[in-house]
């Protein structure tokens, strides 16, 4: 179960990718036209109707400890983790994670230095496909039910997550761990609110408000730091130009 979701996932990556990359479809554009086709085909699939009737086994997965101690670390939040390790090391100490970084900061200027554009795009999509499909098997596993809506608005929570992680939305810049850090953080807002009994639409407003500020925050770090750049530039060309008089 859980591998025919992964790799339905990367199916769905390597179409993103081909659009994206292939069609030249703006990214956003491109996954937000393929989450709506995927949800209908789901839907489609099983008449919008909630699969129920999950192993037992497979359900309590959910609900498992580590070493079944009881109220000790969950299982799923293991599996969360040891993926972002992974993700963390490969981002941080792999010519494929630089590679990343270079594409997503300068397409033209990977293509130049010699990096295979076509093929790190294509893989970066396949591999989120891939895990989006085990988080699923996750999430129906915690649920205990496959909900042909479930997961509706984590798009948001996603990029919400990512900005106050650090991530530029203008590409080249953001950490894994601090990515995780920003999960964390929306996660706690959500069950908070849960906790604290506060309706689930005021949960919604203060999402989008965190989600406009991050956004806001990430335009402006960006505007200081081409600003300094641009400084920087101007010095150095007016030291060249004093060095060149003398």
């Amino acid at each position: 179960c859980v591998l025919a979701a992964a790799a339905s996932g990367a199916l769905c990556g390597l179409y993103n990718a081909f659009i994206i990359y292939t069609v030249k479809v703006a990214p956003f554009i491109a996954t937000l036209g393929s989450s709506i086709i995927i949800r209908g085909i789901v839907k489609l699939i099983c008449n919008a109707k909630t699969i129920t009737g999950v192993y037992a086994e497979y359900a309590n997965f959910s609900s498992a400890t580590l070493f079944g101690v009881k109220n000790g670390f969950p299982l799923l939040a293991l599996v969360w983790l040891l993926f972002g390790l992974v993700c963390w090391f490969v981002l941080r100490y792999t010519h494929f994670g630089r590679n990343i970084y270079t594409i997503g900061s300068n397409p033209e200027v990977a293509h130049t230095s010699g990096i295979d554009v076509r093929k790190n795009t294509y893989s970066v999509y396949i591999i989120a496909g891939l895990l989006c499909g085990i988080a699923g098997a996750m999430y129906t596993s915690r649920i205990n039910s496959a909900v042909p809506t479930g997961g509706s608005g984590y798009e948001m929570d996603g990029i919400t997550a990512a900005v106050l992680g650090g991530c530029s939305l203008s590409g080249g810049s953001g950490s894994m761990l601090g990515t995780m850090l920003g999960t964390y953080l929306i996660t706690l807002i959500s069950n908070g609110g849960v906790q604290l009994g506060i309706n689930s639409f005021v949960m919604e407003i203060v999402k989008g408000v965190v989600l406009t500020i991050a956004v806001a925050m990430d335009i402006l770090r960006t505007v200081r730091s081409n600003r300094a750049a641009l400084h920087k530039t101007s010095a150095k060309k007016k030291e060249k130009e004093k060095t060149a008089q003398s």
